[in-house]
């Protein structure tokens, strides 16, 4: 018997025809493609009440913090106008620091330690934080040649001995001029901006961030947008809680104000939302160039191999150019694969492989034809292999399961998910047995042994695991905690400054919001108008829901440490603008109805309602386990 082929558009288009042949039938009728349907103007009432109550909560928490910032700013105003405290933005002259000095071997080695000091301060103009000075070296060259310097001269000799043979004749090393014991002596005797800089700079940028949530609003309503009115609510409480931690984890004083910085990301944020939100994806151009987004993937990940680098001593590859493309790496790639599933997922369910070399296949799996499950499978397979060389585990492990549950939803059946899941596991851990990349092994022995390991950073999860201990339920208080303590606290173990400070109850708070985001997604998708768009949601929905996951679960131990950001909760301007770039998205699927193919795309999307409800449940069972332990 004969098989006729056709794309899901062609057979659209023949029903169309047929029902227009058959009288008596009543149909529902879309308009053409390019035909605007009318539709009543957005009443944006709801979405106006909980703005409103979110910049309430947003406010009260700035309130808060401030006062825990500024409980000292009286005393420190008193200390610096009696000389007690040195700001260093004021200095005029080497011998004005001399006094602030550690206790070194003499006179003559403060003096020569307060002059390097007063020299990076002319380099520099402005230290961005007290610790800036521990990144200040000497040669040498020049210790050698001053008999006063007998402390910079012994960590020298040290520094020497414990050289490698082939560099200690060859290279000149340079040691720092100050130990980190001695970093921490005269950092409560310095400052690098006074408490009124910190009040203007903290209330400014605050309330940029509340504007900017405020302004896309209006912008909505002027234009009768008519997405979802839940999202930006909890995206402004959301990003409001991680301007409140970067607050916390600094001193105001004498530490960078990431606050500053991340209110800046997520300023710009709201704008790249905005315009996220009023592009018609379904209609698109992407959705028939399939296979450009996949090479633009691709050539990020090549340019990241060869030009990348990785934060501090880490030899994952993460930063290119000053910024990280595994965000836009990560949208590049749910783009082709709704491009790819969007005339293939019939394909991908209905024909079999039936080939002789694949006989011993067994038929309860129904592998598909492989010109059809092939394409996705090497392009994921290309992508993990790239991310192998960069040795970046977490944007790995998402890629991973984003593309086997959206190829489980294409094939309508969960053999995939589940077979791949296995082999995603088993090959972390074969990378664990063998010692590559060191990044992945690291992780692992920490997981595996968090109070006694000897890897570089290793205390992470232990000091997690003390920072939530000491919120206990109620927290210590916005600011009045310590998460100072907590290595990499503003971005990877974000969640364990707000376990300390909010407490359980306040984790419970956040998982909540992060659920009904993660909801808000799914919903978005299954009320999509086409199938396109129905991908399209569900992946950039995956992209925020597995990192909340697998950070959750790697900083209660439950999972080894994944190097992904919580969203918008992080530090990191890549990671906020890009995850609020795909909030934009899924509200720009969640306003369209009904163009091209009208109520029979929108029935084709009813078909996977059942795989989005066991994933919905899947991702709430994850979620459960983790707020268990």
């Amino acid at each position: 018997m004969a098989v006729t082929r056709s794309t899901p558009a062609e057979r659209r288009q023949q029903q169309g025809q047929q029902g227009q042949q058959r009288p008596g039938v009543t149909r529902w009728v879309s308009k053409p493609p390019g035909t605007a349907a009318a539709a009543p103007r957005a009443d944006r009432t709801r979405e106006t009440v909980l703005l409103a109550a979110s910049l309430v909560v947003a406010l009260l928490g700035m309130f808060l913090i401030y006062r825990a910032a500024s409980h000292d700013f009286g005393q420190v105003t008193a200390d610096l106008q009696s000389g007690k405290i040195l700001n260093l933005e004021q200095v005029t002259e080497p011998e004005k620091l001399q006094p602030f000095m550690p206790e070194m071997s003499g006179s003559g080695e403060r003096a020569f330690a307060a002059r390097k000091v007063w020299q990076r301060l002319s380099e520099k103009g402005r230290l961005p934080n007290v610790g800036e000075l521990g990144r200040i070296r000497v040669g040498a060259a020049e210790i050698e040649d001053d008999s006063r310097l007998e402390e910079l001269r012994e960590r020298l000799e040290a520094a020497r001995e414990g050289a490698a043979p082939s560099n200690a004749e060859t290279e000149s090393p340079t040691v720092r001029l100050f130990s980190s014991a001695e970093l921490r002596e005269i950092k409560p005797e310095l400052v690098v901006r006074t408490p009124g800089e910190f009040r203007r700079t903290f209330w400014l940028w605050g309330g940029l961030l509340v504007a900017g949530f405020v302004l896309v609003h209006v912008v909505w309503r002027l234009r009768g947008f008519q997405g979802d009115q839940v999202m930006l609510p909890i995206l402004l409480t959301l990003t409001g809680i991680g301007f409140l931690v970067m607050v916390s984890v600094r001193d105001p004083l004498r530490d960078m104000m990431l606050f500053r910085t991340f209110a800046q990301g997520v300023l710009m944020g709201c704008g790249l939302l905005l315009a996220a939100s009023l592009v018609d994806w379904e209609r698109s151009p992407l959705r028939r160039m399939t296979f450009v987004p996949l090479f633009g993937a691709l050539g990020l990940s090549l340019l990241l191999i060869l030009f990348g680098s990785g934060p501090g001593g880490s030899d994952a590859k993460v930063n290119l150019f000053g910024f990280q493309p595994v965000e836009v790496i990560k949208i590049l790639f749910v783009l082709f694969l709704a491009g790819y599933f969007l005339d293939r997922w019939e394909f991908l369910r209905e024909l079999p492989e039936k080939r002789a070399g694949l006989g011993g296949v067994p038929s309860w799996l129904r592998i598909p034809k492989l010109e059809y499950s092939l394409p996705p499978v090497l392009a994921i397979g290309a992508v993990l292999f790239f991310f192998f060389l960069q040795k970046d585990l977490g944007p790995a492990l998402v890629l991973s399961f984003l593309f086997l549950l959206l190829y489980s939803v294409a094939r309508g059946r969960p053999t995939m998910m589940a077979v791949g899941a296995v082999l995603v596991v088993a090959a972390f851990m074969v990378g664990y047995q063998l010692g590559y990349p060191r990044t992945v092994t690291g992780r692992i022995g920490m997981w595996l042994s968090p109070w006694d390991n000897a890897y570089r950073g290793g205390e992470h999860l232990a000091q997690g695991l003390w920072a939530l201990a000491g919120g206990s339920l109620s927290g210590m208080g916005l600011g009045l905690g310590d998460p100072e303590y907590v290595p990499e606290i503003h971005t990877d173990m974000v969640l364990a400054a707000v376990g300390e400070e909010l407490g359980f109850l306040g984790l419970l708070a956040v998982f909540a919001l992060y659920a009904l985001l993660v909801w808000r997604g799914l919903r978005a998708a299954l009320r999509s108008p086409g199938v396109y768009g129905f991908f399209l949601a569900l992946g950039l929905t995956l992209t925020l829901a597995l990192p909340i996951l697998l950070i959750s679960g790697g900083v209660l131990g439950l999972v080894p440490l994944s190097g992904v950001v919580s969203p918008f909760l992080s530090f990191g301007r890549s990671a906020l603008l890009a995850n609020l770039f795909i909030a934009g998205m899924l509200l720009a699927v969640s306003a369209r109805r009904f163009p091209g193919g009208g109520a029979t795309e929108a029935a084709v999307v009813r078909r996977f309602e059942g795989s989005v409800r066991w994933i919905g449940l899947g991702l709430a069972a994850a979620l459960v386990v983790i707020l268990g332990r």
